[in-house]
């Protein structure tokens, strides 16, 4: 179908011996056949309104009503995002962070698109500060041309194909949006005891309300030691769960009660200094995005600096939660960082013996907490909840059996969750192959009929490529360093 020769290349965009590509195409350099315009400033306050698109390295980042281009536009990223390539169907204005070319009369703009897109340009960047593209380079890479009936053949068919598979990217991604909103689903209904109403029913509960509460407090007074330290007041109108909105075996407590006694609710070290390759672990915001800490980012600090925050130390099981910048993380201390610290951006909270550290972590990740988080922000520049306000959460407090069973559901629902995410991530997988392989089958002539195949067939005759790329340099010739295309009504007078 695609009159290629047996041996086919590892890259198509390698110059070299044309025998390798299909009967009438040839490979080209770039500046062979295309002129690369340097686009053109345009500060945001000196354009005016209007309908013409404003391009920069990252795609459209505005609007004018004068058009810098003559026509449908191909823009390439020359600072910043190099490499990126856009395309405008209409006229356009490229600024100075971008290369553009508007002069594709004699061949396909989709094409030329598809095979710029191939390129992977983002190598080309050789600066060391703010990334950028040569165009001597760009002109120097080299792409494999066919005749352009076959362009434009190409051109449609890559456009169909990668509108399927663009169409399954896009219902894939709406799946990922979907988990989410199931597994916040999931926390609410554990939270508020509507996941386990069947649970309760088929059990018998002979403890009174906030009778396990009382144990915990009763603790903390025979240690004499209270909840510990002092903090900023609560703020005002954040904790204002009440008990009729929980079930009637559920009681609510402070979460400053559910810690252990004598290790009170506390941030940790402030300045932990530069990294040291022997010291003690201590454990950053960072290092736990989305609630799964990364042992191979954990810094360590001095002996000395951590001997000052010895409140802070941490234990196998604890719980940490984010309560700066980016509030509301929450993660369990492993057995390997026991001992370690943490930094004041984070909050300990220690798990007293007649709480479920798991449940303590599904309930801090719920939406009943998060909200009332969002609630306690303060600050401008940083934005963060004191330590009175975590100490202060309220908590809804199910029978210890009941805890456990939360868990053994929220695990399970999640469980099922993680599959289906993982089954999405295999499928994305598979359409950025299947875009690349589409791309690869066109760009050796194995996508459509090839223009001699089809010639043949017919019994006409056509124009290679070669033809139209001797054209082309022709019209180079002639016009030298400000050459432009003419188009092909043009040439033939």
């Amino acid at each position: 179908m695609s009159g290629t020769s047996a041996k086919v290349r590892l890259s198509p965009y390698e110059a070299g011996n044309d025998l390798n590509l299909p009967d009438g195409w040839v490979y080209c350099k770039i500046g062979d056949i295309l002129k690369v315009n340097y686009g053109k400033g345009l500060k945001e306050v000196k354009r005016n309104p209007g309908n013409i698109s404003v391009y920069g390295s990252n795609g459209i980042v505005g609007q004018h009503n004068i058009a810098l281009t003559k026509g449908p536009t191909i823009i390439i990223g020359r600072k910043g995002s190099v490499g990126v390539v856009h395309f405008s169907k209409e006229p356009c204005w490229p600024i100075d962070t971008t290369y553009f070319i508007d002069a594709l009369d004699d061949l396909s703009p989709i094409y030329l698109l598809h095979v710029l897109r191939g390129l992977t340009l983002s190598d080309l960047d050789t600066s060391t500060a703010i990334p950028g593209l040569n165009r001597n380079d760009l002109y120097d890479q080299p792409i494999p041309l066919p005749p352009l009936p076959e362009q434009k053949r190409i051109a449609a068919k890559v456009e169909e194909l990668l509108a399927r598979v663009n169409a399954t990217k896009e219902r894939l991604a709406k799946v990922a949006a979907i988990l989410k909103r199931f597994r916040q689903s999931v926390l609410a209904t554990a939270s508020s005891g509507q996941l386990t109403v069947d649970w309760r029913t088929s059990k018998k509960n002979t403890e009174q309300r906030g009778a396990i509460i009382r144990r915990i407090i009763d603790t903390h007074d025979l240690a004499g030691i209270g909840h510990g330290g002092t903090a900023a007041p609560p703020t005002e109108g954040v904790h204002n769960l009440v008990e009729d909105e929980i079930p009637e075996t559920w009681a609510l407590a402070e979460l400053k009660w559910l810690c252990e006694p004598g290790r009170s609710i506390t941030y940790g070290i402030l300045k932990p200094g530069p990294n040291q390759i022997e010291g003690v672990p201590y454990i950053r915001v960072a290092d736990f995005p989305n609630g799964k800490l990364l042992l191979d980012k954990i810094r360590k600090t001095t002996n000395e600096i951590a001997g000052q925050y010895e409140r802070s130390a941490l234990r196998a099981g604890d719980i940490l939660l984010s309560i700066r910048g980016t509030v509301g993380r929450v993660c369990r201390v492993p057995k390997e960082l026991d001992g370690a610290n943490i930094t004041q951006d984070s909050a300990r909270i220690s798990v007293h013996p007649e709480i479920s550290a798991d449940y303590l972590e599904i309930y801090l990740k719920s939406p009943t907490v998060q909200h009332r988080l969002d609630g306690a922000m303060k600050g401008v520049a940083v934005r963060g909840v004191n330590i009175g306000d975590v100490r202060a959460l309220q908590i809804s407090v199910p029978p210890l059996f009941e805890q456990s069973e939360i868990f053994r559901r929220v695990h399970s629902l999640f469980a099922f969750a993680d599959a289906i995410d993982k089954r999405v991530t295999m499928a994305e997988s598979r359409a950025e192959n299947l875009s690349q392989a589409t791309l690869a089958k066109a760009f050796r002539g194995e996508l459509v009929p090839t223009e001699a195949e089809l010639a043949r067939r017919e019994g006409r005759s056509y124009e290679p490529a070669s033809a139209l790329l001797a054209c082309i340099k022709d019209e180079h010739t002639q016009k030298g360093s400000n050459f432009r295309p003419l188009p092909r009504a043009q040439k033939r007078t």
